[in-house]
């Protein structure tokens, strides 16, 4: 195995709230989404609102995800320099 540290830190509460808003985000996007395909599928115009959701919630959830994703890439590559310089982990 490639030199993963045996013990990588807890996510922080910054990389921890990022996850769980673009999840809780990008599901309420979708959810929005299928609303108004059903609401299209009835023939009832949907309400401005779940438009908005749907088309700004989805880029802003994966984001949020993504920037969760580069805080853990950062935080390895933090414990993988200190344990090459000795440190204990």
């Amino acid at each position: 195995m490639p030199d993963a540290p045996a013990v990588l830190p807890a996510p922080g509460p910054v990389s921890r709230a990022a996850l769980i808003l673009g999840v809780i985000i990008t599901a309420v996007s979708f959810v929005a989404l299928l609303v108004i395909l059903s609401l299209y599928f009835v023939e009832t115009t949907p309400h401005a609102a779940l438009y908005w959701l749907s088309l700004w919630g989805l880029p802003l959830g994966f984001m949020l995800m993504l920037s969760y994703v580069l805080l853990a890439l950062r935080r390895r590559q933090h414990a993988r320099r200190l344990r090459a310089l000795g440190a204990p982990a």
